[in-house]
């Protein structure tokens, strides 16, 4: 039995190899039984991983041994060059592949990595290879073989399909940033959507603005460390993968203190933006109209103004990239005195603005027209169901926030009203946001009725539905009469896990891509905003055209019919119009109509 320290251990390992050498290099496969039998054995005895290096003709190059838990991979000359093997053993007895072996597979970009151990005095290995596709990096994992079933891999083909990935990629992303995504997992201590939820949300994040997510980190706290965001340790190793994968930006899924901020620019030595300033900065991507952009660089001249202390060499945001849309900023001019000056400028701009909304607000009210406004999670679908109801062309994009312009379109009915499209909400929706779009936000308050778009494919429309309605408690709009339309039913697998009933009030399936329930909304608005309608036909004569004028004029008639001297009118009476009927009663022959 071997025993001693990890360097006795390495070179006994490396002593009995080399009597195998010259059999070693004459395999087809990437190890041949018998010093895969003595690494096992070697293995074994100390309770330790044995590592090898080889290249294509398998010669080895290195050999590792590993601590108690997981295994380091050995130092070589030249731990870049192409075609480099790595086997290992693996003492549990569990084949798979760990996700240490899957960082050091990534990391040093081996053709294969593979795991060894010995079933029924077999051995058997397991290999993990690199790929890509559309989605990203990804790898695949293979077997367990026997290293005969092994040797059949052609591993130099998926090799050389990686490297065309990686080609074609290098080619699209020369220009993009590269982040590492930092977020913490509250789970035992905080309400609100999951961890791995969040997650995936500010990887989205990411893709929108237009930045590449490499690697991806998350440590389970209580609550932020005041002056590191995670501990330090966590830190440490962000800046390890930081070196590895090249990164450009940290992206922090939370809001961070100007402490913070510069504390994790200063140990890390690249741009850091936390969740609200990404979202800020899509916005400013995003916003088309002078309102929008306003609304826009008034809330991030908010945001930044308390965090200048936290902004050092890296975040100077003179240069390009992440974090520099909108107003911009260049630390070495901006003051806190020359910000607060520019807030107060956009501020009377938007003043000016709401002046004008309210006048329209007014006509609108002059004129009785109902209005509808449209609420819910970003990318539920609003924008579409909007252009669909109205026949508007509001930009609807499969991405977060794709609209953030409000707009207002009459739908076209025999009761007609407004309709009116708003920002799409998130989760951790920042303050300052939410107070610079209150203006366009009041379109929900002077609304006779919200429509909450929830996309009901989403694992997490439960929690969409709270994120929203927490928006809309803070502009005093949650008492308005709501209906809850559930989005893309067309597209959910399982529509009976979709539990409707753990929401109060009306609800209605719909899928505004297809059209599938539009009918039922528009019967469900009418009950809501004209109340109950009545199916009425009236007989007049064509001498009674006052009467036939009035009724088009209420825009209550459906279909009109002539016969002989009788004009024969369909009409669709509500609660504000019903005196039509009543007044009238007695002068014409009346009858209900059945549905």
């Amino acid at each position: 039995m071997i025993q001693g320290n990890i360097e006795g251990i390495k070179k006994s390992t490396i002593q009995i190899l080399d009597e195998l050498v010259g059999k070693i290099q004459q395999q087809v496969g990437m190890i041949d039984e018998q010093t895969a039998r003595t690494i096992w054995e070697i293995s074994e005895s100390v309770n330790r991983e044995i590592i090898l290096i080889s290249d294509r003709k398998n010669k080895i190059l290195s050999v590792g041994v590993g601590d108690f838990k997981s295994a380091v991979i050995p130092e070589i000359e030249n731990q870049r060059q192409k075609g480099l093997r790595c086997v290992h053993t693996h003492p549990s007895k569990n084949p798979k592949l760990s996700k240490e072996d899957q960082t050091a597979l990534k990391e040093f970009e081996f053709e294969v990595m593979a795991s060894l151990v010995l079933a029924e005095e077999v051995p058997i290995v397991h290999l993990g290879i690199l790929s890509g596709d559309e989605s990203g990096e990804k790898i695949i994992e293979l077997g367990p073989y026997t290293l005969e079933e092994s040797e059949r891999v052609d591993l130099t083909q998926y090799a050389r399909e990686y490297r065309k990935w990686q080609k074609k990629r290098s080619g699209e992303q020369k220009d993009s940033e590269r982040a590492l995504l930092l977020g913490i997992d509250f789970s035992s201590g905080r309400s609100g959507m999951d961890v791995d939820s969040s997650m995936q949300e500010l990887l989205n994040l990411t893709k929108t603005a237009g930045v590449v997510p490499v690697e991806s980190l998350v440590q389970k706290r209580k609550d932020l460390d005041p002056k590191y965001y995670v501990g330090k340790g966590k830190l440490m190793e962000c800046k390890s993968l930081i070196q590895i994968h090249h990164i450009d930006v940290v992206l922090v899924n939370d809001e961070l203190s100007a402490n913070q901020l510069r504390t994790m620019e200063s140990l890390l030595d690249r741009k850091i933006i936390d969740r609200t300033g990404l979202i800020l900065d899509i916005f400013a991507a995003r916003a088309q109209s002078m309102e929008g952009k306003l609304q826009v660089e008034l809330a991030q001249l908010k945001y930044r103004s308390s965090r200048l202390i936290g902004l050092g060499h890296v975040l100077s945001r003179t240069g390009g990239g992440i974090g520099t849309r909108g107003p911009g900023e260049k630390k070495l001019e901006t003051d806190r005195r020359r910000i607060q000056k520019q807030i107060n400028v956009l501020e009377n701009k938007l003043n000016e603005i709401e002046k004008n909304r309210l006048t329209q607000r007014k006509q609108r009210k002059k004129s009785s027209i109902p209005t509808v406004a449209l609420v819910g999670y970003t990318n539920s679908g609003k924008s579409t169901l909007f252009n669909r109801i109205t026949t508007g062309e509001v930009l609807a994009e499969d991405k977060l926030f794709a609209t953030l312009d409000s707009t207002t379109r009459e739908v076209s009915r025999t009761n007609p009203y407004l309709m009116s499209d708003t920002v799409g909400f998130i989760d951790k929706l920042p303050h300052d946001l939410v107070d610079a779009f209150k203006s366009t936000l009041e379109e929900v308050l002077e609304a006779d009725l919200v429509l909450h778009v929830v996309d009901a494919s989403h694992p997490k429309w439960l929690e969409h539905i709270e994120v929203a309605e927490g928006v809309l408690d803070s502009i005093e709009a949650g008492d308005k009469p709501v209906i809850y339309l559930f989005n893309k039913w067309d597209a959910v697998e399982n529509p009976e896990e979709v539990d409707m009933g753990l929401i109060r009030g009306t609800k209605v399936k719909i899928s505004a891509r297809t059209g599938f329930g539009i009918q039922d909304l528009y019967a469900e608005i009418d009950k809501v905003i004209f109340g109950e309608i009545l199916k009425k036909r009236v007989e007049i004569n064509q001498k009674d055209q006052r009467f036939r004028n009035q009724l088009f004029n209420a825009g209550v008639v459906t279909d009109e019919r002539y016969r002989e001297d009788k004009i024969i009118l369909d009409l669709a009476l509500n609660k504000e119009n019903f005196w039509l009927y009543e007044q009238n009663k007695e002068d014409f022959l009346w009858q209900d109509i059945t549905p």
